[in-house]
């Protein structure tokens, strides 16, 4: 999110082409999942929950748990290439507080946003966003380490020994998923004010807490941090030096998957009960979810300079660019399209028509954002965050003919 551009001002399609491809996966696990809310029509015929079943599973293996980490990862670079252009114009320290602004304004966003979505993604950003600012200027060598701590999820890994210790003092469920399940059955019902009056707190309240007990904070804070790290180095480059560490990445994740699915296959099935399961069991499936977002994203950076040449390149890069705006165009329309305050489509809507309709409604907003990008500089939403950062509205808006 953000217009990202390189050292000597130009576009970089690729950054803006992968994180079209981050919420691509991102709003069609959404679809499935019915935007949070979890329910499905009753009473469907065997084939169809067959189909829904492989729908839901392909759906979710290839990007539940990646596509959120290739889009924080995205944000990290944004981050330093956005500093570093402001840096060079007014200095460092009106860099630093002007982008503190920028995420203020972004967490302001993303909560009147989960008024609407408790599954909001740009509250989330803003908040873990704040340390990049304090850790801007620290060597990479201060930072790798922490890195390493955060990606492997060194708290988790305390917590299932500590669980193991002493089971006794432990509840047997998360805290979170108490308030998910009254939640859930809130959604299904007319009331749009009781929505409304959940989602200004209790909504809040579940989504923090699914963050903290799962340890996805963690790989949230050590991704922004490597995307941070990634824009110092100029890894989103096109170079020789760059195809051979994305090269070098692809292959050691590979191997990293091809170790870390099958853990975290077998410790699903192993006989543990209550938090010590939970806890392995996002861990080791949140090893396999970074082994396989690295693939992603070395592989996509692999490839592209052979397909950058074609339109559909183009309109990824476009929706890229304008993520910001077709993110929340997603909830604005499919929350009240599911929802039992609005139309209530998930009693007519399986996984299947719901993520197929979500493939179309996305190569729509593909060719939306294109067409847009080509008389506007920036996309509406991507503009006024821009004007209310600047704290000014002359920023040019419509595209000057040549």
């Amino acid at each position: 999110m953000g217009n990202v551009v390189s050292r000597d001002g130009s576009r970089i399609d690729m950054v803006d082409a992968l994180r079209g491809t981050a919420l691509i996966g991102l709003f069609l696990v959404h679809m499935d999942e019915h935007f949070e809310l979890l329910r499905y029509p009753a009473n469907a015929p065997d084939w169809l929950n067959s189909l829904n079943q492989f729908v839901h599973h392909l759906t979710f293996g290839l990007f539940a748990g990646k596509a959120y980490a290739i889009f924080a990862m995205m944000f990290g670079i944004s981050f330093t290439l956005i500093l570093q252009s402001w840096a060079r114009k007014d200095g460092d320290a009106t860099a630093r507080l002007r982008f503190l602004w920028r995420l203020v304004l972004l967490g302001g966003l993303g909560y009147v946003h989960a008024l609407l979505y408790i599954g909001d993604i740009l509250l989330v950003l803003a908040v873990f966003g704040l340390p990049l600012v304090l850790l801007y200027r620290v060597p990479d060598r201060w930072l790798v380490p922490l890195v390493v701590l955060l990606l492997g999820q060194a708290v988790s890994l305390w917590a299932v020994a500590s669980l193991w210790i002493t089971p006794e003092t432990t509840p047997s469920n998360p805290s979170h998923w108490a308030l998910y399940g009254r939640i859930f059955t809130l959604f299904t019902q007319d009331s749009w004010s009781a929505v409304f009056v959940n989602n200004l707190t209790t909504g809040q309240t579940a989504r923090f807490w699914f963050f903290a007990e799962s340890g996805r904070w963690q790989q949230m804070a050590g991704l922004l941090i490597l995307g941070m790290m990634a824009g110092r180095l100029q890894l989103y480059l096109d170079s020789p030096d760059n195809r051979r560490i994305w090269l070098r990445t692809f292959q050691l994740a590979l191997a990293g998957f091809a170790l870390l699915f099958p853990l975290s296959l077998w410790v699903q099935g192993l006989p543990l009960q209550g938090l010590v399961k939970y806890h392995l069991g996002m861990m080791t499936g949140g090893w396999a979810n970074l082994m396989q977002m690295l693939l992603w994203a070395s592989g996509f950076a692999l490839i592209y300079r052979r397909i950058a040449g074609f339109g559909f390149t183009g309109r990824l890069a476009a929706f890229g660019r304008m993520s910001l705006t077709c993110y929340l165009m997603h909830s604005i329309i499919f929350v009240p399209f599911f929802h039992g305050y609005g139309l209530g489509f998930y009693q007519h809507w399986g996984i299947a028509l719901s993520v197929g309709v979500g493939v179309l409604f996305v190569a729509a907003q593909m060719r939306f954002a294109d067409w847009w990008l080509r008389h506007h500089a920036y996309g509406p939403v991507e503009w006024l965050w821009r004007c209310a950062t600047l704290r000014r509205f002359d920023v040019p808006f419509r595209r000057v003919a040549i």
